[in-house]
């Protein structure tokens, strides 16, 4: 995929949103493990700021709930699928407060790494401009609704593992290569098929990028 390419492409699908009516528009970017969600989310981002638009960026590592919560279903699939991110705040305060179409200075939870828990955190959500979410399963339950812009990065899942193996981060977390396809085959694979099931967020996407 040519992110910049795509970027640019979702910038002019925005500049048409913005036009009627004059207010914050909102954009989710989703997909199963390693289909590119946070780099699209950035290159948008960075290509909006250069057009002088205020945009807030939302990534959805940053509400990843803590490790008790997120083990606490003994199925691996079901558990990271239900349990895995918090998106609650995201989609009750953030997007209606873009849909009122004026600045609004908000506290919201984010994930603290360090000690395995939560921060507070403020964020502005701008008047007309854009806010970006990304994150898996961002569009369960119908979520593609509640965005101005819905995009679904479609990446194959026999495609999944080979891509998480590129990544430093998760061949240092999860003890090499052996530990990414264990992780990988036992709960994150199994939570994308369920995803892919229950909600079939292709079918309900704005726009389907090939990852």
């Amino acid at each position: 995929m040519n992110a910049s390419r795509e970027a640019r492409e979702l910038a002019r699908r925005i500049d048409a949103l913005r036009a009627t009516p004059r207010r914050t528009v909102s954009v989710g970017i989703s997909g199963v493990d390693c289909a590119g969600k946070s780099t699209l989310a950035r290159e948008l981002a960075a290509e909006l700021r250069g057009r002088g638009l205020p945009v807030l960026l939302v990534e959805g590592d940053e509400l990843t709930r803590p490790t008790r919560e997120r083990y606490a279903d003994p199925d691996e699939g079901r558990g990271y699928y239900r349990e895995s991110f918090a998106y609650d705040e995201l989609f009750a305060r953030v997007l209606p407060a873009a849909r009122r179409g004026r600045e609004v200075e908000l506290s919201l939870r984010f994930s603290d790494w360090e000690n395995d828990g939560w921060r507070p955190t403020a964020v502005t959500v701008p008047a007309d401009g854009v806010v970006i979410a990304e994150g898996c399963f961002l569009f369960a339950a119908n979520g593609c609704a509640e965005f101005d812009l819905s995009v679904w990065l479609e990446l194959p899942l026999d495609q999944v593992v080979e891509r998480a193996l590129a990544r430093p981060r998760d061949l240092e977390r999860m003890g090499g290569p052996a530990g990414v396809r264990e992780r990988y085959e036992t709960r994150y694979l199994p939570g994308q098929r369920l995803h892919l099931a229950a909600d079939a967020p292709a079918t309900h996407a704005d726009v389907v990028v090939p990852a």
